[in-house]
């Protein structure tokens, strides 16, 4: 919620930060809000009712429970939940230009880390999980697994085989597949029925599915075994790939309010009238004086843009190291801009040429 629309974002952080001061239930504002473009469907924009929509959000929901979760619990951020409940105009956590005088730049980090982590830890857990056969520790056991297996060898393919014969088409969806299945459970019945009286009757049946649910399993002596070797691996050293690893969240340049480096090139640097430097040059030149970069009247004179530019992306290097998993200068490719110039480039022409290039 917090993330999302910028009008419902604000009424969330309102009835949690006034829950106690009004009566029940929550006065929300009656109307109609539009959400963002990413939002849209076939039939254009969605429009939906403020009032009417935040009521069915909050509907059953106790305030109390919400205001001891751990992300709102904490005091930083519940200061920011209360500047956005309390802003004059609606505040998009992920557009900076709707945040006015306020600050949200460490929220919306801590916001994205709460919410936005990397999934690729957990499957490496689940890799392992698997690989020891541990989800029998569940309770689940095997008889599940079997199951899909049985349900796709002999009945899915079947089905498929039968359904292709009766329609002329490559792929089974909507209500024809529904209606197919339906006529084949039929016919599939019957035979069902046939293979457990050749089995030797109902009971019969019953009891040998009993035995598969409670003894078809990976014997506790094996899992034993299998656990005890995973836990000594886990002692062992072993390296991560950073594919693997999952301390953060990547944020954009875009959405992080940094310039992306690359535009910084002489077919961006278009000149102004009346002005003796193109705009990215003039921009380059003010950062470097900005962040103190000492550079002799012959360098600035040799020198190339792009030299100077590498110059920024060092000292922008040398500033995020040790907060960010960086190893080597060309692991920077944006840069927080520190001069008025740099800054006017980013709000100003950032945007217009990230989408010329189809980001």
């Amino acid at each position: 919620m917090l993330g999302g629309d910028k009008e419902h974002a604000q009424h969330i952080c309102k009835w949690m930060t006034h829950h106690d001061e009004l009566v029940r239930p929550f006065p929300f504002v009656n109307r109609e809000v539009t959400l963002s473009s990413f939002h849209d469907n076939q039939r254009g924009s969605i429009t939906l009712n403020l009032q009417s929509s935040m009521e069915y959000i909050t509907s059953g929901v106790d305030p109390s429970v919400v205001l001891k979760n751990e992300f709102v619990k904490d005091e930083d951020n519940w200061q920011c939940i209360q500047r956005m409940a309390d802003a004059e105009q609606p505040v998009d956590l992920f557009d900076p230009s709707t945040w006015g005088d306020l600050d949200l730049k460490e929220f919306q980090y801590r916001f994205a880390c709460a919410v936005c982590i990397h999934p690729t830890h957990q499957q490496l857990s689940e890799s392992y999980v698997q690989a020891l056969a541990l989800v029998a520790l569940t309770g689940i056991g095997e008889f599940r697994r079997g199951n899909r297996i049985e349900s796709t060898s002999g009945f899915l393919r079947y089905f498929t085989e039968w359904a292709a014969e009766i329609v002329d088409t490559k792929r089974l969806q909507g209500a024809m597949k529904a209606e197919l299945l339906l006529t084949y459970m039929d016919k599939f019945q019957v035979w069902g029925d046939r293979a457990i009286e050749l089995l030797g009757g109902p009971k019969v049946f019953e009891e040998m599915m009993n035995h598969m649910k409670s003894v078809e399993k990976q014997s506790d002596v094996e899992r034993a075994e299998g656990l005890e070797a995973f836990k000594k691996g886990v002692e062992l050293d072993y390296s991560v790939p950073n594919a693997d690893k999952t301390a953060k969240v990547d944020v954009t340049a875009r959405v992080g309010g940094r310039l992306t480096l690359s535009l910084l090139i002489l077919k961006n640097d278009t000149k102004l009238s009346g002005e003796s430097e193109g705009i990215v040059t003039k921009a380059v030149h003010a950062e470097l004086k900005a962040r103190n970069i000492k550079l002799t009247e012959n360098e600035m004179n040799k020198l190339t843009l792009r030299n100077k530019v590498h110059r920024i992306r060092a000292h922008e290097f040398k500033e995020l190291r040790t907060t960010r998993d960086l190893k080597q200068e060309t692991d920077v490719s944006d840069v927080e801009p520190w001069s008025v110039e740099m800054k006017a480039f980013l709000n100003e022409k950032q945007d217009e040429l990230l989408a010329a290039k189809g980001k």
